[in-house]
Formats: structure tokens, C-alpha cells, sequence
């Protein structure tokens, strides 16, 4: 169980917080599930532990599903803050800014993270002489969601 718990543990960290997209885990941890599944119908000797084990490999599915909504939620909130932040240096200065470390410390305190990942974990901002756009990768290595500050929108790109 432990082999178990470690090898969940670790597709975990790795699709939730590397990869940032889900499959892996999902399809791993779930294929193992369905795999122990029928063996334990066609042999029944160590029916509980096999359902332990089970059980530790679908929670780290739904954990590492769990995590990354939680992420993407964490980053699409961040990312109205840093749009209201946008909106005020607007109202003040008559354009949005060039770049959003413009915004810190004067509109926010310093310019947040978009979510907990090793990759893909920053906002992107693009500025230019009439257009504006924050983005972040919600699904990598596309999916992903863009504000245009001009048109007040949310958008997706891929």
C-alpha cells in the first residue's frame, strides 16, 4: 500500500503542478482502478487490500482533478483583481499600462502569480498601441483564457 501511495502521490505532483492538465493522473490512476477491479471479481483472495489500494489510486485522480480546477479558479480571481487594478490606472492615467509590473506598488501590491504550478504559472500580458489582453494558461499547452481590457471580455485562445 505504501508503493501504492507513493506512486498516486507522485502522478499527483507531477499532472496537478508540472503538467497542469489532469489526463495523466486520470487516465493512470483510473485505468489501475478499473484493471484491480476485474481482478478482484476473477480472484478473490486479497479483496480488501486490493480495495485500499483502489481507493488510494482514485483519490489521487480526484485530487489532481481537484487541484487544478482549485488552481484555475485561484488564477481566473487573481486575474479580475488584476483587471480592476488596470481599470483604475486607466481611470487615473488615461491609458492602461505598458506593462503590468506598472501596476505594483501603487494598484496592487505586487503583481500575483496566476496559479501554484512549475510551469505556465504566470500571467501573460500583451500591450500595444490599441490593445491590451491578460492572459493565463488554464489547459496547457493550450487553453488558454484571455481578457481583453479594451473590450471588457473574456476570450479563449486554442
Amino acid at each position: 500500500m505504501v508503493r501504492s501511495a507513493s506512486i498516486a502521490g507522485s502522478l499527483f505532483i507531477v499532472d496537478a503542478f508540472v503538467f497542469n492538465q489532469g489526463v495523466l493522473a486520470s487516465v493512470i490512476c483510473l485505468g489501475i482502478v478499473l484493471i484491480m477491479l476485474i481482478n478482484s471479481l476473477r480472484y478473490r483472495k486479497d479483496f480488501k487490500k486490493r480495495l485500499i489500494i483502489m481507493g488510494i489510486y482514485a483519490a489521487g485522480a480526484v485530487l489532481t482533478i481537484g487541484a487544478i480546477r482549485f488552481n484555475n479558479n485561484m488564477a481566473r480571481q487573481r486575474a479580475e483583481i488584476i483587471i480592476q487594478a488596470c481599470e483604475q490606472y486607466w481611470h487615473q492615467k488615461g491609458g492602461f499600462p505598458d506593462r503590468l509590473e506598472d501596476l505594483a506598488p501603487d494598484y496592487l501590491k505586487q503583481v500575483p502569480r496566476a496559479k501554484y504550478a512549475f510551469s505556465n504559472s504566470r500571467f501573460i500580458y500583451r500591450s500595444g498601441p490599441d490593445r491590451h489582453t491578460l492572459m493565463y494558461v488554464a489547459f496547457p499547452p493550450f487553453g488558454r483564457k484571455v481578457y481583453s481590457l479594451e473590450n471588457r471580455k473574456w476570450g479563449q485562445l486554442d
